[in-house]
């Protein structure tokens, strides 16, 4: 026993592993293309793989849509009048925004140019998140859910051309996040103010 004793106080323990790793090549990945056409920051952007489109908006004021095929050449869209927060698709031709200045607006492409076709009116402070409502069989329902520093969530039914809006006076703060369960029929807000809540919208 003194034997085993004495092994284990001389041996060293050690409470860290080394891991060597070699890299026998390293890949220098280059920038093909710079596009300059916003001059402020970008906020948010997406692909639009059926019309091979990139979409931008930005802190000025601007959405910019790039034809991908044609050296990503830009059309400009203009209709916000402060930040435009994100851009949400809802077809392949059709697209909204949520901005700064308190509105949502929808864009449809006719012919080859993009058109505001509704303005939706309500929050009474910037429009911080959007999201679409799919219908069962995951056909887009063209349904907008809606969350504003206005603390509140509006829901926005398609018929009468978006005119009217439900509210939900949802939290004491400003609304970080929002997700929708389709199964469930429920949309889940996240706040400033701390908490997480549920919404049934059955």
């Amino acid at each position: 026993r003194k034997r085993r004793e004495r092994l284990i106080s001389n041996s060293k323990i050690s409470s860290t592993v080394s891991l060597s790793v070699t890299c026998d090549k390293v890949h220098e990945y280059k920038c093909t293309k710079t596009i300059k056409e916003h001059t402020n920051y970008i906020n948010y952007m997406y692909i639009n793989k059926e019309a091979n489109k990139l979409y931008t908006c930005s802190d000025d004021k601007l959405i910019k849509v790039y034809d991908i095929a044609n050296d990503y050449k830009a059309q400009t869209l203009k209709g916000h009048t402060e930040t435009i927060n994100l851009l949400l698709p809802l077809t392949a031709n059709k697209f909204a925004s949520a901005s700064e200045d308190k509105l949502i607006k929808i864009w449809e492409a006719k012919s080859t140019e993009y058109k505001c076709t509704s303005t939706l009116k309500g929050h009474t402070a910037g429009v911080t998140h959007l999201l679409s409502v799919n219908n069962e069989d995951g056909t887009p329902s063209m349904k907008l859910i809606s969350a504003s520093n206005d603390n509140t969530i509006r829901i926005w039914e398609p018929k009468g051309d978006y005119k009217h809006s439900m509210e939900i006076k949802a939290h004491n703060d400003k609304i970080t996040s929002l997700v929708y369960i389709n199964s469930k029929e429920q949309v889940i807000s996240s706040s400033v103010d701390n908490t997480i809540k549920v919404f049934d919208l059955k």
